[in-house]
């Protein structure tokens, strides 16, 4: 069996099953409009953008646009 604490310090066993699997990789901070394609072409799996639609002028058209931009460069 695989542990995740050293032996003797509170063990817990996990099944193999869930150490094959990888969690989710997402991008926060400083994402805008202008870089959120190389961002997503890095290969996280999904971005986080908060300032960015705080900041801008229209939410609603930024928000489209960054939909785009992540479903353009969708591997699923």
């Amino acid at each position: 069996m695989v542990t995740r604490h050293p032996p003797g310090r509170h063990q817990k066993h996990w099944p193999q099953r869930k150490l094959n699997r990888v969690p989710p990789v997402v991008a926060i901070g400083v994402i805008n409009a202008d870089n959120a394609a190389a961002v997503v072409r890095s290969g996280v799996d999904s971005i986080a953008v908060v300032s960015c639609l705080y900041d801008c002028s229209n939410p609603y058209d930024t928000a489209l646009r960054l939909a785009a931009i992540c479903n353009s460069h969708s591997y699923f």
